[in-house]
């Protein structure tokens, strides 16, 4: 995924760059790499100093020792190198943080949500409101 996500991000800025006399694209990539990620799909695009220290390898660290990573045992034999991430690569001075919603479509915290829950889940199963509700109470 990691490729993927790079091999098209990185390709979108270098095209942009070569087509583009405009200075300031040249000197932020920002704005050129934030559309490329919402135009694969991506809700949020962020960046972030690796050089910077990160409080999150430390939970990372605690999380695992607490034995919360369950049977994913990845976790914790790649622990060192997720403690931040210029362990995982050596000279990194930022880093691209995509994020992808993969909620429900409506507000699960708002009041009348059953009716919402209730249509996703006929939708899924290919029937109307009425139809689930027969199943589920007849």
């Amino acid at each position: 995924m990691r490729t993927w996500i790079s091999e098209r991000l990185g390709s979108a800025y270098k095209a942009s760059v070569t087509a583009s006399a405009d200075p300031v694209s040249r000197a932020d990539p920002r704005p050129i790499l934030r559309q490329r990620a919402r135009d694969l799909g991506f809700d949020v695009c962020r960046f972030a100093d690796a050089t910077e220290g990160w409080s999150a390898g430390e939970r990372l660290e605690s999380f695992v020792e607490a034995g919360r990573h369950g049977s994913m045992g990845w976790m914790e034999t790649t622990l060192e190198r997720r403690a931040h991430p210029t362990a995982m690569w050596d000279g990194a001075q930022s880093a691209i943080v995509l994020g992808l919603n993969y909620g429900p479509a409506h507000d699960p915290l708002r009041v009348g949500t059953l009716a919402a829950i209730l249509g996703d889940i006929a939708a899924h199963l290919k029937l109307d409101r009425e139809q689930l509700l027969r199943l589920l109470f007849d």
